[in-house]
């Protein structure tokens, strides 16, 4: 949570981690928000709900290579590149969903053309080298379904 203490009616950004590890398929876990102001009711649960797909899955549009960072400190000096290859036969658009931005800057494609590949490129700030952190970035796919690609960055300092 962005903030230490919440007054009633104020609103904060909470980061709630959905780690699934190797596992496929669908799955739900519901976190618990606790609150002190209303006695009768002191957590609400929150429902979230996925399809975890395997990233070499083959019949997935985007191919996303690495699949995830874990990097030392002395690498966040350095630039990443994130190789992202179009399977489709169509165009893909691509929204950057998420990302951390106060530790990273991302050049990233906003389409690829078909059967073709696109880099982002990942710029550390400098803040990121004093910290270790777990995150993530996440790419979503402009199709019906507005599939979601998720990377995760990892950084020990």
């Amino acid at each position: 949570m962005d903030k230490a203490v919440l007054p009633p009616g104020d609103s904060a950004a909470l980061e709630i981690v959905f780690t699934i590890g190797e596992l496929s398929g669908h799955r739900t876990k519901r976190p618990a928000i606790y609150t002190a102001a209303d006695s009768t009711r002191p957590a609400v649960f929150v429902q979230i709900t996925i399809n975890a797909i395997a990233a070499d899955n083959s019949e997935m549009t985007l191919l996303i290579t690495p699949q995830k960072f874990e990097l030392p400190s002395y690498d966040t000096r350095d630039s990443l590149s994130l190789l992202i290859t179009n399977r489709g036969d169509h165009r893909a658009w691509l929204d950057l969903v998420d990302f951390p931005s106060s530790l990273l800057e991302i050049q990233f494609p906003g389409s690829i053309p078909a059967h073709d590949s696109a880099a982002a490129m990942i710029h550390f700030r400098p803040e990121a080298d004093s910290v270790s952190f777990s995150k993530s970035i996440t790419i979503e796919l402009g199709d019906s379904f507005h599939t979601r690609y998720t990377i995760p960055i990892k950084h020990i300092h």
